[in-house]
C-alpha cells in the first residue's frame, strides 16, 4: 500500500484512487490538496496566500463585531452571516474538497475534523439566526467558525513557507558538493 508523499498516509491502489506521473512515476494521493501541491506547489501556494488573506481580512471584522457590537443585535447577526459565508465557502473549500476526498477514500484526515466543526458552528449560527425559536438560547458562532479556518489556513501557510525554505537550503547544500573526487590508490590518483 503506497503512502501520499505530502502527507504520509497510506492510500489505496485503486481504479479510483488520486494519483499523477511524475517523472515517469506513478505517485497516490488522498486528496486533490495533497496532489495539487505535489505536482504544482507554486500554484498551490498562491492559492493559498489567496484564502488566508481573504480569511484573515473577514475575519477580523467578524470577531470586532462579535465582541463589540456597535450594530443593533438583529442586524449585526446578517452582517456576520454575509462576511463568515466567503470564509466558510471560498476560503474554507479546500477543507471541503478534502473532507470529500476523505469520504471517498474513507481514509478519515484532518480535514474532515476541521470541515465538521466549522460547519457545526455556521450552520447553527444561521439556524439561530434564521429561527431563534427553534433554541431556547443560544448564540451566534460566526467567529469561531471564521477564525478557526483563517487561523488554519494561516497555520498551513507559515508551514509550506518553512519547507519551502528549507528545501531551498538543501538544495543550496547539495549544490556545493563536487562533482568529482581524486582517490588515492596504490600511490596514483585517478579521478572518480
Amino acid at each position: 500500500m503506497p503512502t501520499d508523499p505530502i502527507c504520509g498516509m497510506f492510500v489505496e491502489e485503486s481504479p479510483d484512487a488520486l494519483t499523477a506521473v511524475v517523472r515517469g512515476r506513478k505517485y497516490y494521493f488522498c486528496s486533490e490538496t495533497c496532489r495539487d501541491t505535489f505536482v504544482a506547489p507554486e500554484h498551490e501556494y498562491r492559492r493559498l496566500k489567496q484564502r488566508t488573506a481573504l480569511a484573515l481580512l473577514l475575519a477580523l471584522p467578524i470577531l470586532l463585531i462579535s465582541y463589540l457590537p456597535a450594530l443593533p443585535s438583529n442586524l449585526g447577526g446578517y452582517v456576520l452571516l454575509g462576511l463568515a459565508t466567503p470564509v466558510q465557502f471560498v476560503a474554507g473549500s479546500r477543507f471541503y474538497r478534502g473532507f470529500y476526498d476523505a469520504v471517498r477514500t474513507r481514509m478519515a484526515n484532518m480535514d474532515v475534523l476541521i470541515a465538521l466543526a466549522t460547519s457545526a458552528a455556521y450552520f447553527y449560527s444561521l439556524i439561530y439566526l434564521l429561527f431563534p425559536s427553534v433554541f431556547s438560547e443560544g448564540g451566534l458562532y460566526f467567529d469561531s467558525s471564521s477564525l478557526i479556518i483563517a487561523l488554519l489556513l494561516l497555520g498551513r501557510l507559515l508551514e509550506r513557507r518553512v519547507k519551502g525554505r528549507a528545501s531551498e537550503a538543501l538544495n543550496r547544500l547539495l549544490e556545493l558538493r563536487p562533482r568529482t573526487a581524486t582517490v588515492l590508490t596504490d600511490e596514483r590518483e585517478h579521478e572518480v
